[in-house]
């Protein structure tokens, strides 16, 4: 009887392990019968989590499968002691999946798409000649988007670049696109086919479609490709998202009839303001574009063109209601440009094209309507300060006529003249003809010149006109017609042979190159430029002692 009690025991167990079996397995391993732990045979799912439905029919518990984690920059080997033979990983564990914890870095064993990211990622071994286990595969993330990790970022309003130009009621043609800029992408690859449809109550009935690519390590941009047929005129809207961030772009759609001819280098052209490199365009500056061939038909605006040669500027088109037949299309010039030199802009506006053009000047000069090139500064002042807001550096230091060492500086006191020569230079032509203390490439300009650049601009005064060693925040202004302009700050002069200031704060010397021949037994003279509180309707040219010392501005030579 204690055999049959053992033996019993022993059954026991076993009898209540095999009900529970029954009772509460929920995924088996699919054969050809109903029953579970069967061999797979032919089907083609091998594990079935759908059946025993009685089992798996509770609709409150979720249902899943518990992947084990792994972190994939610390995985350096495959486990496994024979691979590649037909009962033993033949296929090189190609098609193996993990779900991947790290959140950076690389995989330690095989190559790696991009950065490693949280999610499920599988390795991509095909089986070519020479195939092994962690020399030819590849680790793949099964969702590329879901590895953008914060702070990924669309940015639908900077530097949107758009190409190809949209008509009312016209399909779109192939070459319209939008380019969206991002931060902080990963480098890895995405397929691409997202589509976004435009918005009312803007333009509806267009379509764009993400193309595919590869992320920059870091800053880039997406490519939109836009198709369908424009609702009407006005501004179509695009919600987009990608990577966990979404903004929104704007597309502007041209009235169907074109406007027959758009004239980008006519006479009837005007451009205002000035462009410096490397300087933000200030709010004055555009240009008008005259077109003949109108229909008449009020237009949105917003379309955008971005320069090339010089780079960093956008040419936005402003909005006009009832334009005239013949008119003009305004631009309004925004961006910092990259550098010096000549910004173009591609115009696509209602089946018409051209380009126009916008000087950039280097910063240091500028072309005023005399025709001739001027420095910005005062010889000896701060090159990298702002030469149209007058501060001390923007002084400049004090010659007197026909020397070319500095007698003073701003900073120099009232009363010292240790730097000033006693004896007048009686050379003529001391500074004809050649640099004088202007750098390379520019000179001391003439009385003439002088009053045909005062004639030729427009004077105003900023600041407060008044006499003092510390006023260095007042000057008058020369502007062009053209927007261009020269600040000259009011350095006033010094005396000689004593050294003592004058008049800074209130009045302006300028010296020219032009000398006064004297009379017998009289000093020697030279003429100098001055720019007093009350300006005048023309320059004013004075006799001055050459023995004094004024400030100096350039002209080209």
């Amino acid at each position: 009887m204690r055999y049959i009690f053992i033996k019993i025991k022993k059954v026991i167990p076993l009898i209540l392990l095999s009900f529970g079996n029954l009772f509460y397995s929920q995924i088996r391993v699919v054969g050809n019968t109903p029953n579970p732990n069967q061999e797979m045979g032919s089907t083609s799912a091998f594990i079935d989590g759908s059946s025993q439905s009685d089992l798996n029919a509770t609709t409150n518990v979720g249902k899943g499968i518990a992947f084990p984690r792994t972190d994939l920059s610390t995985f350096t080997s495959f486990a496994g002691s024979i691979t590649g033979i037909p009962t033993s990983f033949p296929y090189f564990f190609d098609g193996l999946i993990v779900y991947n914890t790290a959140i950076s870095g690389v995989a330690g064993v095989g190559s790696t798409e991009g950065t490693l990211c949280r999610g499920f990622w599988y390795y991509d071994n095909p089986q070519a000649s020479g195939a092994t286990i962690s020399t030819t595969g590849t680790w793949r993330p099964m969702r590329p988007d879901l590895c953008l990790l914060p702070p990924f970022e669309l940015k639908c309003t900077v530097d949107k670049v758009d190409t190809g130009t949209l008509i009312a009621n016209a399909p779109a043609a192939g070459n319209v696109s939008t380019q969206i800029s991002y931060s902080n992408g990963n480098g890895m690859s995405y397929s691409g086919g997202e589509t976004f449809e435009s918005m009312a109550p803007g333009v509806t009935g267009l379509t764009a479609t993400l193309v595919g690519g590869t992320l920059a390590n870091g800053d880039g941009k997406l490519t939109f490709q836009i198709s369908g047929t424009p609702s009407g005129a006005g501004t179509a809207t695009f919600p987009i998202s990608f990577g966990g961030s979404s903004c929104s772009f704007t597309r502007a759609v041209d009235p169907a009839s074109p406007i027959m001819n758009v004239d980008c280098t006519g006479s009837g052209r005007v451009d205002t303001g000035t462009l410096t490199a490397n300087t933000p365009a200030a709010g004055n500056v555009s240009s008008q574009i005259p077109y003949t061939g109108g229909n008449g038909v009020s237009y949105p605006g917003g379309q955008e063109i971005h320069s090339t040669g010089v780079t960093g500027l956008i040419a936005t088109l402003v909005p006009q209601s009832n334009p005239p037949a013949n008119g003009i299309l305004t631009f309004q010039i925004s961006g910092t440009p990259s550098g010096a030199g000549t910004a173009s802009f591609l115009i696509e506006f209602g089946g018409s094209t051209c380009t126009f053009t916008r000087t950039v000047a280097n910063g240091l000069t500028v072309t005023m309507c005399d025709g001739r090139t001027w420095l910005r500064h005062n010889v000896g002042a701060n090159t990298s300060l702002d030469p149209d807001s007058p501060v001390q550096g923007t002084n400049g230091n004090y010659f007197q006529w026909g020397y070319n060492n500095v007698v003073a500086t701003p900073t120099t006191p009232s009363g010292d003249h240790s730097g000033m020569s006693v004896s007048a230079n009686t050379n003529n032509f001391a500074w004809t003809n050649n640099s004088g203390p202007c750098p390379s490439g520019f000179r001391v300009p003439t009385t003439a010149e002088w009053n045909a650049l005062v004639q030729s601009s427009s004077l105003s005064s900023i600041g407060s006109r008044f006499v003092s060693a510390t006023n260095f925040g007042s000057a008058t202004v020369l502007t062009c017609s053209n927007g261009n302009k020269l600040t000259l700050p009011t350095t006033g002069w010094i005396q000689s042979p004593g050294g003592i200031l004058n008049e800074r704060g209130r009045v302006g010397y300028y010296w020219t190159s032009t000398a006064v021949s004297p009379p017998p037994n009289q000093a020697y003279h030279a003429e100098s430029v001055y720019f007093p509180e009350t300006l005048p309707a023309s320059g004013q040219a004075q006799s001055f002692g050459r023995i004094d010392a004024a400030t100096v501005r350039c002209i080209n030579q």
